[in-house]
């Protein structure tokens, strides 16, 4: 959200807690935590 009179920009509430689940994601697809993601080989 852009704020006129400071001429800056602040996080929304909503973006807040986007960047919150974002690290969350990046947590479990580089393996800390989990066993990451795999791929399917149907052979």
């Amino acid at each position: 959200m852009y704020d006129p009179y400071s001429e800056t920009y602040h996080t929304t509430d909503k973006g807040k807690r986007f960047s919150v689940m974002y690290r969350e994601l990046q947590k479990v697809g580089s393996g800390k935590g989990s066993t990451g993601f795999r791929t399917f080989d149907p052979n």
